[in-house]
């Protein structure tokens, strides 16, 4: 004898009740309705969604988790995957570019650390010259 916990009656016309969604979970080998949408013995939950699945836009029976998180279809994984291999190619990309663009100011700052070097040298060569050009002095006095 197979014992079946739960059964599920997904009517989204509602041809048989009021209700799109119900569900039974047998006790004492009865079974009663409960609004329990979670089977912990599967760790897995059924839900409504509305949305387009398979390019038909309708109400949809989906597997959720405990929180009613939807479990992605085969199809959304897919795309999911694609997405997140897109965004680590332009992080990688991005990565590229700021590389390069450490490498430039770093070379610019040594360009510039250089020709400010050659500057302060060709003035202080300039300094020494006007020095070596003005009369000497002797004890604070001019000869």
């Amino acid at each position: 004898r197979i014992g079946i916990d739960h059964y599920v009656i997904f009517d989204p016309m509602q041809i048989i009740g009021d209700e799109k969604l119900r569900i039974y979970e047998r006790r004492n080998q009865r079974y009663y309705s409960t609004s329990n949408h979670w089977f912990e013995g599967v760790g897995l939950g059924l839900c409504l969604w509305d949305g387009e699945f398979e390019g038909v836009q309708d109400t949809w029976l989906r597997w959720c988790d405990k929180d009613g998180t939807l479990i992605p279809t085969g199809a959304e994984r897919a795309l999911l995957a694609q997405q997140q291999a897109h965004l680590a190619q332009q992080q990688a990309h991005l990565a590229q570019q700021q590389a390069h663009l450490a490498q430039t100011v770093a070379e610019q700052e040594k360009q510039l650390r250089q020709q400010a070097e050659a500057e302060i040298a060709r003035l202080q060569a300039e300094l020494e010259q006007m020095r070596s050009t003005l009369p000497k002095t002797r004890k604070g006095k001019q000869r």
